[in-house]
């Protein structure tokens, strides 16, 4: 059931009580305030839980004042609402049966929190009885508020008047009525751990964890906000309810968040939040490696996931080597206790690589921070933020994106859109979508210059200024490295707050830092229970666990030991609750192994096809939730002798652990295929040859670009060779008939990302695969350069890049560059395919005219027309 819960000042006592036997009997609770002991009003926190049962956001209302009566009355006010002050068993359930009341309230000063539960529980239970009597009395109720229900209505058997109008604008579902609450559990368990908007209280991290240093109060006012001690940490908590659907009206009740309407003005900056692990020659978590809550012989005790019982792909031979080849290397040893040497026998490089291992004790000391950033998340639901827009690139915006996807915005709290595109349509349809004033921008750099997320802060914070607020920073937050010039910026321009990841923790391995929390948190995910998760692989996967029973170690000997033997194209099938994770782990892996002509080639969301459509170069990897159906396609390809390797996991909360588990497996896969997994060596020449680009586009207006070969049915082909083929065709036939059995096909699309688009870029691919018998990825430019882009440029030489690009209706200018995000985006296509020639890939550009979907269906024709 949902159900909004409020209080005041006085009856603050009995909320974390209320609340956690509301989470514990499986409700989804809006906890629209208060939420501390500090003076406030109770007929604002009346007037924002009736509003919400008012337009039907939730189901039922409880509000908690001294005596309940006041709140009682106040609720009162609004039509609709039927308030019912109950102090003993048979006014809760006659309230209910007799009187359809659908707000309770209570009074701290006359209850105990023990007999405030019960009552909470038998009122919530019962339902109303919808005896005639009973139906005619409360339609005589509703007459007195001016009626509602027209006679007719009010006289039909089985009618409930009492529900409110439907406040709902046209063409917007209202919620379904409430079912009956389940039958109140005897006993009564102890109260979980809150997951209500307030911040409950930090788990301790395991005995050996250091406790992480508060950063030194800084010069200016931005000082470190003290980071409270850890508790005990929580119980399991009950399964979530099924989300709601959102509509347009949930703005009110995120307004009601702020108790009186319209957000309070902005305060100074609260200051810094550092992550600073401080010093630690050895990180290795201590105790019994096996996850909390699982038993049986460690070997069998791997935290959800492993090899399915189809086939264990594990046995292969190609992965029974490379174990044996980390045995030898005594991997698990050196690494907790940061030995570069297992990457490189440069003592530069190795002292380069000794930090970026921040990510092994990032979930550990994370769990630190999680009481502030979910404190931080109440703040920003007290001011009435209703959207947040995530400015990042790569490692910044893909952890947060799968949050997002998978977890979504947990009711009251603000929905969050990440943008990592420099389509100027991407960008005018981002904006559109916001409402300014209500917004909070998170700034999310590592280094603090990316160039996509510097150009993203300079147009937007140009649009918050337009609308003259006193303090327009306020609007902002930054997630960034000390010492960054996005530190100082932040500093500068007056943002509200300031995370300050630890600079060993490198981009694409922050998922469990500020990077991912930070958004997270926001939008109401359970933080607690995602580190937990996190942590309990970390303690699977100690030096004092066999490599042969570490879940991580496991997954790189597969990895690694499959590409070896040629198998390289790991070919993922994620479940479509979890699908995003694809896309984070496209960039680990990519990123991380794509170098010095080796590497893994991630496929993710390649529709599957029938065995005849793969060759001898794919693994497979399916990442499935418990309850999802059987993949028979997917059964068919390994009964044909591809390996398949499958992970089950519990719940989408599991992604905890999945982040860790993939974090150490790719880096044991890089030691075993001879690559420093904590470089990107060819990122940093796209940058600058965009740069050179800009550069002169600034000095004559005009980007360099190649030449058309040939238009056909309104699509240009650009191979920047000397021989000109005779049409589109069939130079890209020609191209394609370079491709050989190990090669892949990869689709940069420097286009508008929508769904229409994605649509026809996903049949292309099938045509592709289908018609060559090769990999094939596809990725929107200019967001891949910092994902797959080393990959193709370092990577095994087996790419064929087909970038795709279109015309733009409109440039968006990009305030104090002298260019747009049209210009911004040409160049870095361009750019991109002078850095893949430059290294000698295989490349040709295809210019779409019209619709772009329309355009890639006919390429796919061209495809399938085309002799190899």
């Amino acid at each position: 059931m949902r159900i909004a819960f409020g209080c005041d000042h006085a009856g603050f006592p009995l909320k974390d009580a209320l609340v956690d036997a509301l989470q514990a009997d499986g409700h989804d609770l809006l906890d629209l305030g208060t939420f501390s002991e500090e003076p406030v009003d109770y007929p604002d926190f009346a007037r924002a839980v009736a509003n919400a049962v008012q337009k039907k956001f939730v189901d039922l209302g409880v509000l908690v004042c001294g005596s309940g009566i006041g709140a009682s009355i106040a609720a009162n006010k609004f039509r609709g609402i039927r308030a019912a002050l109950v102090h003993d068993d048979v006014t809760a359930r006659q309230s209910r049966a007799d009187d359809d009341a659908n707000v309770l309230c209570l009074g701290a000063q006359v209850l105990d929190a023990e007999r405030a539960v019960e009552l909470t529980r038998t009122f919530l239970a019962t339902p109303f009885s919808n005896d005639e009597r009973h139906v005619r009395r409360v339609a005589k109720i509703i007459d007195l508020e001016g009626g509602i229900l027209s006679r007719a209505e009010r006289g039909k058997p089985g009618a409930t008047p009492a529900r409110a109008p439907d406040a709902v604008p046209e063409g917007v579902r209202p919620a379904a009525a409430p079912a009956p609450a389940p039958p109140r559990p005897a006993p009564a368990a102890p109260p979980e751990p809150r997951r209500a908007a307030e911040a409950p209280r930090a788990p301790s991290p395991p005995a050996e964890a250091p406790r992480p240093a508060a950063r030194p109060a800084a010069t200016t006012p931005a000082a470190a906000r003290v980071v409270r001690p850890p508790e005990p940490p929580p119980r399991s908590r009950p399964e979530r309810a099924p989300a709601t659907p959102r509509s347009e009206l949930e703005e009110a009740v995120r307004a009601a968040a702020a108790a009186v309407g319209e957000p309070e003005a902005p305060t100074a900056p609260e200051g810094v939040i550092a992550l600073d692990p401080g010093p630690r020659d050895d990180p290795r978590p201590r105790g019994d490696p096996r996850p909390r809550g699982e038993t049986g012989p460690r070997g069998d005790t791997r935290p959800r996931g492993d090899a399915g019982p189809r086939g264990d792909a594990t046995a292969q031979a190609p992965v029974q080597a490379a174990l044996k080849q980390l045995e030898t290397l005594e991997f698990a040893d050196r690494l907790w206790v940061k030995d570069a040497s297992l990457w490189s026998d440069e003592g530069e490089v190795q002292a380069s690589i000794k930090n970026r291992l921040g990510w092994l004790t990032s979930p550990t000391l994370m769990r630190e921070y999680a009481a502030d950033l979910k404190s931080f998340a109440t703040e920003i639901r007290r001011l009435g933020f209703s959207n947040i827009l995530l400015l990042g690139m790569g490692g910044s915006s893909l952890a947060p994106e799968v949050m997002n996807r998978t977890f979504g915005s947990k009711m009251g709290f603000p929905d969050l859109t990440v943008l990592d595109s420099t389509d100027p349509l991407a960008v005018k349809n981002t904006l559109a979508r916001l409402q300014l004033s209500r917004t909070l921008f998170i700034v999310s750099s590592k280094s603090g210059t990316t160039a996509e997320v510097l150009a993203f802060y300079k147009f937007f914070r140009a649009q918050v200024e337009a609308g003259k607020p006193p303090k327009p920073g306020q609007n902002f937050i930054a997630i960034t490295d000390p010492g960054s010039p996005l530190e100082k910026l932040a500093k500068d321009a007056g943002f509200r707050r300031t995370f300050l990841n630890h600079p060993s923790i490198g981009g694409r391995f922050s998922a469990l830092s500020f990077v991912g929390l930070v958004p997270a948190a926001l939008i109401g995910v359970d933080i607690d229970r995602l580190l937990e998760r996190a942590s309990e692989m970390v303690e699977a996967c100690a030096d004092s666990v066999p490599v042969r029973e570490n879940p991580a170690l496991t997954l790189g000997a597969l990895l690694g030991g499959f590409a070896l033997r040629g198998r390289d194209k790991v070919t993922f099938v994620i479940s479509e609750k979890i699908a995003t994770l694809g896309e984070w782990l496209e960039q680990l892996l990519a990123e991380s192994t794509g170098k010095d002509d080796k590497g893994l080639v991630p496929v993710d969301r390649e529709p599957l096809g029938t065995p005849a459509a793969y060759g001898e170069d794919r693994l497979f990897v399916a990442i499935q939730l418990k309850d999802d159906a059987p993949l028979p396609a997917l059964d068919a390809i390994e009964a044909a002798g591809h390996p398949v390797y499958r992970l089950t996991l519990k719940d989408p909360y599991d992604l905890g652990a999945e982040f860790f588990r993939w974090e150490l497996g790719t880096v044991a896969a890089g030691a075993l295929l001879g690559v420093n997994p904590f470089d990107e060596p060819n990122v940093l020449e796209a940058k600058e040859a965009t740069q050179a680009m800009l550069a002169a586009y600034k000095k004559s207006k005009r980007l360099p670009d190649w030449t058309v070969d040939r238009e056909e049915d309104g699509i240009l082909l650009l191979t920047n060779q000397d021989q000109k083929p005779a049409s589109v065709t069939e130079g890209l036939g020609e191209f394609l008939g370079q491709a050989g059995p190990d090669d892949y096909v990869a689709l940069l699309a420097y286009l508008t990302p929508d769904l229409d688009t994605t649509g026809a870029l996903q049949t292309l691919r099938v045509a592709l695969r289908d018609r060559l018998r090769v990999a094939t990825t596809a990725a929107y430019g200019p967001r891949y350069l910092h994902s797959t882009g080393q990959l193709h440029k370092g990577g095994p030489p087996k790419v064929l890049a087909i970038q795709l690009t279109g015309d733009d209706r409109e440039d968006i200018p990009i305030p104090g560059e002298g260019y747009g995000f049209s210009v911004l985006k040409a160049a870095q296509a361009i750019g991109d395919l002078e850095t893949l020639r430059k290294a000698n890939r295989r490349v040709i550009r295809l210019h779409l005219g019209g619709r772009a979907e329309a355009a890639i269906e006919k390429v796919a024709g061209m495809v399938k027309r085309a002799s190899k």
